[in-house]
């Protein structure tokens, strides 16, 4: 009996000699996600890209910026002392309160006299003084909606759309230009909040906290109880 060898079975694809796969690139690193045209959603395959602008509205129709910067010697104006122009500085101020423990009681009654008088109560939220947290009080809100198309018997006349090419915004319930913006300049009224404040945060019956990075703050409140207390101790128009 004769046997014939069988030719092991052969295939028409290629078998690749290294079996791994390559790994991908990893993505540009970014806190916002990633950055590049290799994007997961930025590929061809579901087109390029668009940037999207867009503000949140602050609810109040005014803010108030709250910083002792600017503001003089508060220690001359709350305690009558000789005036010190290095005290027009808040680190110098927050660190010679921390040298002196007996100047800091001083300062601490004061305060708290100031406080009790004004009669807030609750709670109230603080903005770091920041340029995109700006934006909310000052820019035109974005994205705009639509124009609504004008009835053939409406007129307008050229001067209002001249003075005002967004006028039309407050017709659809959207202020076209943001909130009043204010500065506190009462020293009292300022130490206060800032010295009492916590994570963004007032809250009435909060400690004083004269120590160095308190004071040295810079904030914005919209709170309408805020806004009422600044006009009522002292507060100028401010441009941001």
């Amino acid at each position: 009996m004769s046997t014939s060898k069988q030719n092991p079975p052969t295939t028409t694809f290629p078998v690749p000699r290294n079996n791994q796969q390559k790994k991908p690139a990893p993505p540009s690193k970014s806190r916002f996600g990633s950055s590049g045209s290799s994007s997961r959603f930025g590929s061809s395959r579901f087109g390029s890209r668009e940037e999207i602008t867009w503000t949140v509205l602050s609810p109040s129709k005014a803010a108030v910026r709250i910083s002792l910067q600017g503001l003089g010697d508060p220690l001359h104006r709350l305690l009558g002392q000789p005036i010190n122009p290095d005290f027009s500085n808040p680190q110098k101020l927050t660190q010679a309160l921390a040298d002196d423990p007996e100047l800091s009681e001083k300062l601490a009654a004061a305060l708290d006299e100031a406080w009790a008088g004004l009669n807030f109560r609750g709670a109230a939220l603080l903005y770091e003084w920041d340029d995109r947290i700006k934006k909310a009080f000052t820019d035109v809100p974005h994205p705009l909606p639509p124009q609504p198309a004008k009835k053939d018997d409406e007129e307008t006349s050229d001067d209002e759309d001249d003075n005002d090419p967004l006028s039309w915004l407050e017709d659809i319930g959207i202020a076209p230009r943001q909130s009043q913006q204010l500065r506190a300049i009462d020293v009292a009224f300022v130490m206060n909040i800032l010295a009492r404040s916590r994570a963004g945060v007032l809250v009435a019956n909060t400690p004083l906290a004269l120590e160095p990075g308190f004071l040295e703050g810079s904030v914005i409140c919209d709170d309408p109880r805020i806004i009422e207390l600044a006009r009522a101790t002292g507060c100028i128009d401010e441009k941001w």
